[in-house]
C-alpha cells in the first residue's frame, strides 16, 4: 500500500506506505531524505539509525530526519506503516517564518 501527494508548484511531498512498499523503495542502507516516521506494530529484525540499532518488541514509533543513515538489518517481518514527507510539506501550513522555511 503506498498513498502519495505531490504538489509540483512547490515540490511538496508526502506518503504513507505499508512497511514492504517502504522497503522495497529503498536501498538496505541509505541516507535518508524526509522527515519519517516510523509507526511499528511489530518487527523481527533491526532497524539502525545512525549508530544506533533497535529491535522493537513492542509496538513503537521511531522518528527519522534528513540526513540520518537508515539501515534495515534481517528484516523478515514488519507491520505498521511509514509516514514521509520533505521540508517543502512541512512547510506549506501555517507560520513558515516562525519555523525558519522563508
Amino acid at each position: 500500500m503506498k498513498k502519495v501527494y505531490f504538489n509540483k508548484e512547490i515540490n511538496a511531498h508526502f506518503s504513507v506506505q505499508s512497511p514492504e512498499s517502504y522497503l522495497e523503495d529503498k536501498a538496505s542502507t541509505e541516507l535518508h531524505k524526509w522527515y519519517s516516521i516510523f509507526i511499528v506494530d511489530e518487527l523481527t529484525g533491526t532497524i539502525g539509525v545512525d549508530d544506533a540499532y533497535f529491535s522493537c518488541n513492542s509496538p513503537a514509533i521511531l522518528f527519522v530526519t534528513p540526513g540520518q543513515i537508515l539501515s534495515f538489518e534481517e528484516v523478515t517481518s514488519w507491520k505498521g506503516f511509514v509516514v514521509s514527507f520533505n521540508s517543502e510539506f512541512y512547510c506549506i501550513e501555517y507560520h513558515d517564518s516562525e519555523i525558519s522555511c522563508k
